[in-house]
This record gives structure tokens, sequence and C-alpha cells, in this order.
């Protein structure tokens, strides 16, 4: 939320919305077009770093954050979500500095890259709802061995499993 806060600029903030509602990494967000995103049926379609196909159910707060956006976005003639600012025919580069390192020091946050929204989505979306291999699919991991590194998360949850099939 301090994060969110601190992007003031509504491109950035858009990005940070998609990253932390769909674990999208920075590339594939930066090169999504308003064609990708489908309100009627709620999710963006993304290709995965392995050019699979990925559908991405949106969650409510992703929803507002990319309608508020298309309100008063600079719509590219390519149809880029995220035109660059110096060319209209191109999406916004990768190296390109759009802020996220000025509202991360501005949020308090220290030692945190964009790619550390991804985790924080999968961390999140496992705890909350201990579907892994569903993870993996949102996260476009063709198994789930990719996604294991998120099962720490689980922890407390197998104990809790395990007390209640201990009293059982």
């Amino acid at each position: 939320d301090r994060l969110l806060e601190e992007c003031v600029a509504p491109h950035l903030r858009v990005a940070v919305a998609i990253a932390v509602n769909t674990g999208m990494r920075l590339n594939t967000i930066l090169t999504l077009k308003w064609s990708h995103i489908d309100f009627a049926k709620g999710e963006i379609a993304n290709t995965s770093k392995g050019g699979k196909m990925i559908r991405v159910p949106m969650t409510q707060q992703l929803r507002s954050e990319l309608l508020r956006y298309r309100e008063n976005a600079v719509i590219s003639i390519n149809g880029w979500l995220i035109p660059s600012p110096k060319n209209p025919f191109a999406c916004m580069r990768v190296d390109a500095n759009f802020g996220f390192h000025t509202a991360c020091r501005r949020a308090g946050i220290a030692k945190f890259t964009f790619h550390d929204l991804r985790h924080t989505f999968a961390s999140h979306f496992l705890m909350r709802t201990k579907d892994i291999h569903t993870l993996a699919q949102i996260l476009g991991h063709s198994t789930t061995y990719m996604t294991e590194r998120y099962t720490h998360i689980l922890d407390d949850a197998k104990r809790e499993a395990m007390r209640i099939f201990e009293e059982g």
C-alpha cells in the first residue's frame, strides 16, 4: 500500500498494480497492449517467458486501477498499455528509469526490485489459497517445480493440517 501511494506517475502506479495483483514480470507488463486486457471477461492475456499464452483473471482492485488509468492514459498508436514517452510506436523499455526505485525510497522500502513484486504476489496468493497448481498456471510455470520455492509459506498451514489430522 505504501509503495502504491508513492507511485505518483500513472504508468508506474498501473505497472506496480499489475505486478502485485498478477505476478507478471516487468517485461511482460511493459509489452502489454490494451487488446490484451478483456474487461468483459475480467482477464489479461499475456505470453509467458516460454512463449505460452496465459490468461490471468483480474482482481477488482486491478480492474479499478486499469479503468482509472485508461481514463487519462495517452493511447499509443500501436495500442501499448504503457507507451514509450519518446516513441509513440514503441512500448516503454525495461531499462527505462520509470520511477520505481524513487517510489520505493519514498515508501521507505530498501533493497527491493520490481521482480520482488512477482514474489510478493506469489507468496500472498499461496498464503491465502494454498493452491500451488493454480499459482503455477498464473505465473506461467509449466510445472509446479519452479513454483515450489514459495511453499515455505505453507509451513504453518501444514502444521495446522497435521494437528487436525491427529485430532481426527
